[in-house]
């Protein structure tokens, strides 16, 4: 049995970038964002730090990119990390079901991207239903449920291209990773 797939902080962090189009003097902000989410519990019982080197794995990938998609719908780090950390055997499963669907789908065929449906209330910050559905039932999803606000993450859309972004990063030698942090960590700025 092969070992499973892990990657590094600056891998994953360098990959998370490139899909959220993160500019290089925005960086500094987003590290800081995405290392106050772990430390929040984003990443469940694995918590990175404290001399403690984390390899990264699927499930770690879901888990962030699960919360930076509801930080870019403005949802409270508070909130994304109740959800993740409450609901992350439902939102787990959505992420598979998009995993599998990209599998066995070619790009083109966008009709069955998974999308993750949250009904939210966001003035007292719940969460009233996880749900998911494919892109072409969507409309029929919405008009099942007008009665409530709903965030749609179309999540097979949002894998392709961090499965492309990973993997060709994750051919990149650590030690550019490495080298490029000391430059950052030297002159104050994110290396180019």
């Amino acid at each position: 049995m092969l070992p499973p797939f892990t990657t590094t902080y600056a891998k994953l962090e360098a990959t998370l970038v490139r899909l959220h189009g993160i500019p290089a003097d925005q960086v500094p902000a987003f590290r800081a964002r995405f290392g106050s989410l772990q430390r929040g519990g984003l990443l469940g019982d694995d918590r990175p730090g404290k001399g403690k080197k984390l390899e990264y794995t699927p499930d770690h990938f879901h888990r962030a990119i699960m919360a930076f998609e509801l930080l870019q719908a403005g949802l409270s780090p508070g909130v994304i990390l109740q959800l993740i950390n409450e609901h992350w055997d439902r939102l787990s499963a959505i992420f598979m079901k998009a995993e599998r669907s990209n599998e066995k789908h070619p790009e083109e065929d966008t009709a069955s991207d998974v999308v993750l449906v949250l009904s939210l209330d966001l003035i007292d910050d719940t969460i009233r239903a996880i749900d998911s559905t494919t892109r072409d039932k969507v409309g029929q999803m919405i008009m099942g449920e007008l009665d409530s606000r709903m965030l749609l993450i179309n999540l097979s859309r949002r894998l392709r291209p961090f499965h492309e972004y990973l993997a060709a990063l994750h051919l990149q030698p650590d030690e550019l990773f490495e080298m490029a942090e000391r430059a950052r960590k030297k002159t104050g700025k994110t290396a180019k």
